[in-house]
């Protein structure tokens, strides 16, 4: 990048910058390189944004962005063995927690905390991604918000993302990271993951979409909703053999005319007989254990 600073400088100044940069300011010669480029790229971006006036057009450009990603990011892995296995679990009065590990890739294995509503019946699930916690689930702030998620009647998978939690890289005495901060964990590893081809982006992308796919394959999961209703879900949400809603959703892929499509309407009534339907039948039936006046 240093030699591409030097080359850009050497040639004329109004080829690449606006007359009014001081190019005498020799320190900020990188700086504003970088940020005529990213200028550039940004009026590319709405010129290309405004050509875009048809439907085949909108598709065309969402195909490129999801490409586009997956080129930059790296492409995705194979959806191999999770391994999914329970290592501990505690009880609370409203929930109860079990510690599980899974591979998102061969040898890969994640920690994560499961949260089950107490009681039985049919309860909605929350992939639970977190932020720069350096303890990562273990953060009181999103162990409350787990918690409270799952009082509501939620099934909340809460995984530690990479570099953080119990899948710290470089571990200290107190065994969180020993670096700066929990951004360094990513970055570090990612710049040397860029000599083999792959991006940590990629691999934490990867993270979160083989742990939607452990939300829908735990044994409560199919306890609670039964093989035919998790079939279905990961048919309509995430298989490439049906039709895939989330990752379409997710990509940009899904046209606004087609919410009205016949696979919508059915997830939408699915999920209204999944979800609301039995909060309405527990509301009423709180109400009924209301004693008269």
């Amino acid at each position: 990048m240093l030699l591409a600073a030097a080359a850009a400088c050497a040639r004329p100044l109004s080829a690449q910058l606006p007359a009014s940069v001081d190019y005498h300011d020799y320190p900020a010669c990188l700086p504003n390189y970088l940020r005529a480029l990213a200028k550039t790229a940004y009026d590319r971006r709405i010129r290309a944004l405004a050509a875009v006036t048809s439907a085949d057009a909108v598709r065309q450009r969402q195909r490129w962005a999801v490409e586009s990603f997956w080129k930059v990011a790296g492409a995705p892995a194979a959806r191999t063995p999770l391994n999914l296995r329970t290592t501990g679990s505690f009880q609370r009065p409203k929930y109860r927690v079990e510690n599980v590990l899974y591979e998102s890739r061969p040898g890969m294995v994640i920690a994560a905390n499961l949260y089950l509503p107490a009681g039985t019946g049919l309860f909605p699930g929350v992939l639970f991604h977190m932020g720069h916690s350096p303890n990562g689930k273990a953060a009181d702030t999103y162990q409350r918000c787990c918690q409270g998620l799952s009082q509501l009647g939620y099934v909340v998978l809460a995984f530690d993302p990479m570099g953080q939690g119990e899948r710290t890289n470089y571990p200290g005495p107190n065994g969180l990271t020993r670096l700066p901060s929990t951004d360094d964990e990513h970055t570090v590893p990612g710049r040397q993951m860029l000599l083999t081809g792959a991006t940590a982006t990629n691999w934490q992308v990867w993270d979160a979409v083989r742990s939607l796919d452990v939300l829908l394959r735990m044994p409560e999961t199919t306890e609670a909703f039964g093989d035919d209703i998790v079939f279905e879900l990961r048919g309509i949400l995430t298989e490439e053999f049906g039709s895939n809603l989330r990752n379409l959703m997710a990509h940009g892929l899904l046209m606004d005319g087609e919410c009205y499509a016949p696979a919508i309407e059915y997830l939408w009534w699915l999920l209204l007989r999944l979800c609301v339907i039995p909060l309405q039948y527990t509301q009423d039936a709180s109400a009924d254990e209301v004693p008269s006046e």
